[in-house]
Order: structure tokens, then C-alpha cells, then sequence
């Protein structure tokens, strides 16, 4: 078969071909699908054969009379898309293209397309983001931790109790929500987990309560909720304060009656599960502005738990440092020995904004570069710049505060390398006014 007849096959889309008065001159044989009644089009009023044209003769006359060419979309009674092209005078093809395609099995497969998005967004959802550090492991001899852990042993001795995690982004609520649960149920009742922001409403209320068949279009048979999945164990639910009014109702009444109805479904089911909520926003302001129902807040508040900023956790930096080398030695089958000194420094005057999932982050993306012996500083990439801390503790005897001003100038100066420019930014000061305080302490480098 001629190259020319298996193209529009091939493309999946068919043409026919006018000259400037209107009459097909030539088409592919599979043209004919579209056009019920003629057996041959050659010779035919290109109107009568797609009648959708008519009345657009003007146009393409206007057109063919011009220089530039113009491109009509249509859809026909058959649910087919097709476009009229056409030519001018003097053009290569001069004269009326028309293309046509069925979409119809286009569209379908855009919708599966769709749905498996739908189902991979599900997926991303409910993935394991809990870091690494395993759940009956919280790393820490800090007194926030060790207040973390005492308070962790009293759930795990109570009936399942709504708790409220709350805490900065990367203090690890994943990791604290598994710790739970393994206290209260140990490995083998389910722990189920799915971040509220990552789907949109309509699928996310299928996915937590499930489903009956035909309650939307892709439901082909029922499907099980994660409410019901969780059943005699934990259901997690990540940055709830993303959950639409409507679906907070609905939360709302399963914490109350432990009963819910899947979606489309005339029956209640009955489940038994601890539920653990988490959130880096303050839920009481979201409360006073409207957008978190004020009843809800206090039905999840029942015990609320903040995690500690990594910058508040002291000398646990260091043994949280020291766990991800030794985390990521094992996964990159590594023999990395630690950290220098001034790496050690390093890593407890930064304030870590994004807490321990930076510092976990900080440190893998050290260990890809590094092949033997220590971390170092120049091996550590810090996002953000470095800030003084909070707060200074004052000693007992108090200080010299001219002292103190020229030890820090100092040593601005020694980790700019001399650069009096960068010295300045690292102090916050213009260079104006570094210059001023240099001279004032004599400071001369």
C-alpha cells in the first residue's frame, strides 16, 4: 500500500480535498466513514457531502482570494472533530483541506489517563514520609524529648484518644504519629496515613470513606475507605488544616458516633480507630477566622502534642547528626567517620528552618560528595543564612558588652576571610558601619 494511503491511518485522522469552488477533487477512502450515502465524493459539492460548511462559503472564498490561510474547527453529529484548512491563491495546496478525526477513542483514553493520575496522586498521598528514623527510635536526651517520650508512654496506656500534632514543618509528626501507635498496637494492627493537602476534595473524601459502586464515574465496584482501612488501629491524617469546610463536617461526625456512609452509599458502617491529626498551622487562629470548624478543633485537641524545633532540641542535634551518617553509610555502603570539629560547630549555630528534615537533607547531600574520612564544613550546604540564636543566655556575673561586640567582629572578619563585605553581611551591618566599629575597637585587618 502507497505510503500516501496508510498515513491518515497511521495518524489516525482522515482528509478530503476541495478546489476553490467547493468540489472534492480527492479524499482517502476512509472519508467515507463520515460521510453516510456517497460511495464516491470525487465530483461532489464539498457542502452537501459535510454540511456543517454550509454557509461558510463566503469565508473560504474571501480567503481563497487573500494571502493568508485560515483554519475552521467543527465538531459533526457523529462526536468527530474536524477542521476545515484552507489555502490561498498561489499557495502549494491552494484550496479547502478537510481534516477529520475521531476523538472518540481519544477521549476515552484521556479519561483512564485521568483516572490513573487520580490514582497516583492517591498513592503519593498515602506514601511513607516518616524520614529515617524508625518508629520505636526517637533520638534525643534532650528535656523537650525526654517530655515527648514520658508523654508518648501515657497514650499508649489509654483507649484510643484523639491526638493533635503540632509543630513546625520537618519536626517529623510522621515519625511521632508511628511512635504512637507502636506503643499502643505494636506492628500489627494497620497504621494508615494520607496527607489532607495533596488531594483534591472529590477524591479525597472517596478516600477516606470509601466508596459504592456508581457513586461517581470511575466508580466500577465499592471501594474501602481508609477510615475503615484503620480499623483497630491509627489513621493519620498530615496537615489537616487543608481539609475543605464540608469535609471537616463529616470528620466531625465519624470522631462523635464512630459511624460514617461512604460516598453514594444509604447505609452507615461502624469502625473502631485511634485518630492522629497533624498540622504546621496554628488551628485555634483558623478557628477565629472561619476556616477550621471550632468544634473540630476540640474534638482532635483532646491531647495535643507540639514537637519541639530542632534548633530548641540542644546537644540532640549532634546525636541526630551522628544517626543520619550512620543511616546513610548503610544506604550508600559507605565508611564516612563523622563530622570535624568545625563541622560539629557548624551544625549547632545553624538555626535549621526546615528542622530535622533539613538536617537530614543537609547531611545525604554531604555524604553523595564525600568518600572517606569526615564531614567538613565546606561539605555542608546550609539553605539558609546563618541567624544568631533566639536567645542568649546571660551569665550569672554578667558580661562585657564591648567585649563580646569586638569578639564577634572578630570573628566575623576570620570566617569572611578578611572580606570586610561579607563580614557585614553576616553581621547584618552596613559596611559603613562595620568600618565605624573596626576603627572604634582598633580593629585593623
Amino acid at each position: 500500500m502507497p505510503w500516501r494511503d496508510q498515513l491518515p491511518d497511521l495518524l489516525r485522522f482522515t482528509f478530503a480535498y476541495a478546489d476553490k469552488k467547493g468540489i472534492i477533487r480527492d479524499y482517502h477512502s476512509s472519508f467515507l466513514h463520515f460521510t453516510p450515502g456517497y460511495s464516491d465524493l470525487r465530483g461532489e459539492p464539498l457542502c452537501e457531502a459535510v454540511p456543517e460548511l454550509l454557509g461558510m462559503e463566503s469565508v473560504w472564498r474571501a480567503v481563497l482570494k487573500g494571502k493568508t490561510s485560515f483554519e475552521l474547527p467543527f465538531i459533526n453529529k457523529q462526536n468527530a472533530t474536524f477542521t476545515c484548512q484552507i489555502f490561498p491563491a498561489g499557495h502549494p495546496v491552494s484550496g479547502l483541506w478537510i481534516v477529520f478525526r475521531d476523538v472518540t477513542a481519544l477521549a476515552k483514553q484521556t479519561e483512564e489517563i485521568q483516572q490513573k493520575k487520580n490514582e497516583i496522586r492517591i498513592l503519593q498521598a498515602r506514601l511513607d514520609t516518616r524520614g529515617h528514623i524508625a518508629g520505636g527510635d526517637l533520638i534525643g536526651e534532650s528535656p523537650a524529648m525526654q517530655k515527648l517520650k514520658q508523654m508518648i508512654t501515657r497514650l499508649a496506656q489509654v483507649r484510643p484518644t484523639s491526638v493533635l500534632l503540632q509543630g513546625e514543618t520537618g519536626t517529623g509528626k510522621s515519625t511521632i504519629a508511628r511512635v504512637i501507635h507502636q506503643a499502643a498496637h505494636g506492628s500489627t494492627a494497620p497504621f494508615v496515613e494520607i496527607n489532607c493537602a495533596a488531594l483534591p476534595e472529590n477524591l479525597l473524601e472517596a478516600e477516606l470513606f470509601g466508596s459504592v459502586k456508581g457513586a461517581y464515574t470511575h466508580a466500577v465496584h465499592d471501594r474501602k475507605g481508609l477510615v475503615e482501612e484503620a480499623h483497630g488501629g491509627t489513621l493519620f491524617l498530615d496537615e489537616i488544616s487543608e481539609l475543605s469546610l464540608p469535609l471537616q463536617t463529616k470528620l466531625l461526625t465519624f470522631l462523635e458516633t464512630r459511624r460514617f456512609r461512604p460516598l453514594g452509599s444509604n447505609s452507615e458502617k461502624t469502625v473502631e480507630t485511634r485518630l492522629i491529626a497533624a498540622s504546621n498551622k496554628d488551628l485555634q487562629k483558623l478557628t477565629e477566622n472561619g476556616t477550621f470548624r471550632e468544634d473540630l478543633f476540640y474534638r482532635l485537641n483532646v491531647v495535643p502534642v507540639r514537637l519541639p524545633a530542632l534548633r530548641e532540641l540542644d546537644n540532640d542535634i549532634i546525636l541526630l547528626a551522628d544517626h543520619f551518617v550512620a543511616f546513610f553509610n548503610r544506604r550508600f555502603n559507605k565508611s564516612i567517620k563523622g563530622f570535624t570539629s568545625g563541622a560539629y560547630k557548624a551544625i549547632t549555630r545553624y538555626t535549621w528552618p526546615g528542622n530535622i528534615r533539613e538536617l537530614s537533607n543537609c547531611i545525604e547531600r554531604a555524604m553523595i560528595f564525600k568518600d572517606e574520612g569526615c564531614i567538613e564544613t565546606d561539605d555542608l550546604v546550609f539553605h539558609h543564612p546563618p541567624r544568631a540564636k533566639e536567645h542568649i543566655l546571660l551569665p550569672e556575673n554578667g558580661i562585657d558588652l564591648q567585649e563580646l561586640e569586638k569578639k564577634l567582629l572578630l570573628e566575623a572578619l576570620e570566617k569572611a576571610g578578611g572580606n570586610k563585605s561579607r563580614a557585614a553581611r553576616l553581621l547584618n551591618l552596613t559596611r559603613d558601619t562595620l568600618r565605624y566599629r573596626l576603627e572604634k575597637y582598633n580593629i585593623d585587618r
